[in-house]
């Protein structure tokens, strides 16, 4: 089964980013499993820019700092990074560093990055402000809890009019679903839709080698599948 299954219209939505003048900031969010990491790598694999990929992870503060510069040192071949007090030295030399190269920064579960320290849009947005946006800089934040995404854009949040572009990212279409299971017939696929919807993280667990009704037995039958696919 493919690792990466139709997007085209996301892909081609991303790729105009590379073509265009000056600094853009971007939100990309959607639902838990429905494809936004392996849209992100997928494309900045083919960009050919030097791309800084970054998770969160709820940690405190000072280390969700750490976590960040060691990705941005380690993917400039510098080693181990120095530990920063605050954002704003940290931000300050990856702007230095990136100079005037085109560069790629992604966030992703930018949310949890929050969580560990509500300051950080306020910092990201003085960043942004007098640093990073008129460099040729595609700064990406992405994360699956929509609630926390959408706030960033309200009228009173610091990074308010910033963003440059919005993705959200929906399901994949019913039609994808003969990438995944190309020996189903289209009964057996309309009711896999019906199922699993157009979650990929939901589609890559049925074996598209098995009937649809043992893959339901064993992937939803079963208490610690079932619990698995709604955590996720």
């Amino acid at each position: 089964m493919p690792e990466f299954i139709d997007r085209q219209p996301e892909m081609a939505a991303l790729n105009k980013l590379l073509g265009t003048q000056g600094g853009q900031f971007v939100m990309v969010y959607g639902r838990r499993r429905v494809g936004k990491t392996t849209l992100l790598r997928h494309w900045v694999e083919q960009s050919g820019r030097p791309t800084v990929y970054w998770i969160a992870r709820r940690e405190p503060a000072e280390a969700v700092r750490y976590s960040l510069a060691r990705a941005f040192w380690q993917s400039l071949g510098r080693g181990q990074p120095p530990r920063f007090d605050s954002w704003e030295p940290l931000l300050e030399e990856m702007a230095n560093l990136i100079n005037e190269r085109p560069f790629i920064l992604i966030f992703d579960e930018f949310p949890y990055a929050v969580e560990s320290d509500p300051s950080l849009p306020s910092h990201l947005q003085a960043a942004w402000d007098t640093l990073w946006q008129d460099k040729p800089i595609i700064l990406i934040l992405a994360g699956s809890h929509i609630g926390m995404m959408v706030d960033l854009l309200n009228y009173q949040a610091p990074l308010y009019g910033r963003f440059t572009a919005q993705m959200f990212i929906n399901p994949l279409p019913f039609a994808a679903l003969a990438d995944f299971f190309p020996r189903y017939s289209a009964a057996e696929r309309v009711a896999t839709y019906a199922v699993l919807g157009g979650v990929p993280g939901y589609l890559q667990r049925f074996n598209s080698q098995q009937s649809l009704a043992t893959n339901i037995r064993q992937h939803l039958f079963r208490a610690s599948t079932f619990a698995s696919l709604n955590q996720t």
